[in-house]
Formats: C-alpha cells, structure tokens, sequence
C-alpha cells in the first residue's frame, strides 16, 4: 500500500487507510472530548490545515527522540512492517 510506518502513523476505518497528518486529524475528530487530553487533542488537530502543518514537527520530534534513545527504525529491525488490506 505504500504507506511507511516510520513516517507516520496509520489509520484504518472501515476499507480506508489514512496516513501520518490526515491519520492524526480523523482520530481527533473522532474524539470524544472527555478529558484535558482529548480536548487539547481535538482543538489542535481538528483542523485538516493545522494539522498538515503540525504533525511532520511531532513526527520530527519523535525520530530524534527514537535517536537519541538508540532505537532504530522498523525498517532497519529486519521486522516485516504489513499493513493487511483486510
């Protein structure tokens, strides 16, 4: 399917994959608003736009984070990554 783990996370609803921003953004609108977490996370990320703008920071942070703990990416584990289309 073309969609790298290591650049993003993946989200499937239904017969749809989303990938990395547009993943992040479907899961806040799914969210239920219960909580100081939930609400931060729908304020930000609600917003298609804000969202393509803040999740390759986060995703940014989050590799130099993986980095300095010496974790390597999946890819480079030997670890088959397979998203199954079912």
């Amino acid at each position: 399917m073309g969609l790298d783990l290591d650049e993003g996370l993946v989200l499937k609803i239904g017969n749809h994959y989303f990938h990395g921003a547009d993943a992040i953004n479907r899961l806040a609108l799914m969210s239920t608003g219960a909580g100081l977490f939930n609400r931060l996370n729908y304020f930000i990320f609600r917003s298609a736009c804000l969202s393509a703008i803040l999740y390759p920071l986060l995703r940014t942070g989050r590799n130099i984070l993986l980095y300095l703990l010496g974790r390597k990416k999946m890819k480079k584990t030997g670890v088959p990554v397979r998203l199954d289309p079912d």
